[in-house]
């Protein structure tokens, strides 16, 4: 069986961006990788700082347990995906997902229970819940990161913009010479 040229084409053209696709998807995965890794070393310094200001000391359970999760993080960054989540939260067993997190939880606000200082408590949940943000940023976006989603928006429909300001113009300028015509026409 052989194929016509025209098939031949549309299976080649298929095949190229498919290989096309998988290419960008693993380039897209890496750069999510890194970009995420990025931005938990950006806290982990963050939270450096707010230690060696006098905040906490590096001993504390609350320093301690963010530093963990930052650490635990970033050393499995490259296991993370939207896929083994959703496949994690499906077969997974509730209850043992359930009583992990409420033992998180209380180790977590017996932690808060000895920051000393309403600044400081809210310095470190602060980095705490930025720290979740990140994750699901990465997890729902990959590198694009969102705070440019507005400026490539922006960027996208520039043209367009420019075209109705001209278009506009082009309107005042018509009206402002139909005016001017009419001064000119009308006797004294």
């Amino acid at each position: 069986m052989t194929l016509d040229p025209e098939s031949f084409a549309i299976a080649r053209t298929t095949i190229i961006f498919a290989v096309l696709f998988l290419l960008a998807a693993k380039v897209w995965r890496e750069c999510a990788i890194e970009v995420l890794r990025r931005k938990l070393q950006a806290l982990e310094i963050e939270l450096f700082e707010f230690a060696r200001h006098g905040h906490l000391t590096v001993g504390h359970p609350a320093y301690a347990m963010v530093r963990n999760s930052i650490t635990n993080l970033a050393a499995s960054a490259h296991e993370m995906s939207v896929t083994r989540l959703f496949l994690a939260t499906a077969l997974g067993s509730a209850a043992t997902r359930a009583e992990t997190l409420a033992r998180h939880h209380r180790e977590w606000e017996a932690a808060l229970g000895q920051v000393s200082g309403e600044d400081t408590r809210l310095g470190i949940v602060d980095l705490r819940e930025r720290l979740h943000l990140e994750v699901r940023r990465c997890l729902l976006f990959g590198p694009v990161p969102v705070e440019s989603l507005p400026a490539v928006t922006a960027w996208l429909t520039a043209p367009w913009q420019r075209i109705c300001l001209q278009l506009a113009r082009r309107a005042r300028f018509a009206e402002i010479d139909a005016k001017s015509v009419r001064r000119v026409s009308v006797p004294a």
